[in-house]
């Protein structure tokens, strides 16, 4: 359903049932480390040391912690980012916890992109990019799998 959207209020957006797959294999160059960190971003059950057993995104689906909602149903919740880099941020995840690998990897994935591409344009009308962030390398911050939608400006070559 969207939410805070004038004249979307309680509407429910009908997306297409597709299926999604994709194949978790390491390149052959890849160096000996990777087998751990692919391990520990596709493992719920894996946390190291310091990985966060705490996960705001659970908390938020649970309606622990506040969140400007945008769009929920029941396996997909989008919010507004907290980040303020550009006008337009939002976050579409699963409403389940998994990893960005497998978040990526499950039959949810074209669900979780349509959503996000319906709320990039009408949010984003001229308009914006949908981004993953996958490990420390790439700058992602929290365990639970998520997409982001930025808009709202021109964003140049680089975001």
């Amino acid at each position: 359903m969207f939410h805070d959207r004038p004249g979307l209020e309680g509407r429910q957006l009908r997306l297409p049932n597709m299926g999604y797959n994709c194949r978790k294999v390491l390149p052959s160059n890849a160096p000996p480390e990777a087998a751990a960190n692919r391990e520990s971003m596709t493992n719920p059950n894996t946390h190291s040391e310091t990985s966060d057993l705490y996960c705001v995104f659970c908390e938020i689906v649970a309606g622990r912690e506040p969140a400007r909602i945008r769009y929920l149903d029941n396996d997909i919740i989008a919010i507004v980012n907290r980040l303020t880099w550009v006008p337009i941020m939002l976050l579409v995840m699963p409403r389940r916890h998994m990893s960005q690998l497998e978040m990526w990897s499950s039959d949810m994935m074209t669900r979780l992109g349509d959503v996000a591409a319906t709320l990039g344009c009408m949010y984003c009308p001229n308009g914006f990019r949908i981004l993953s962030n996958f490990g420390y390398d790439g700058l992602q911050s929290q365990s639970h799998g998520h997409l982001h939608v930025i808009g709202g400006q021109y964003l140049g070559h680089y975001a």
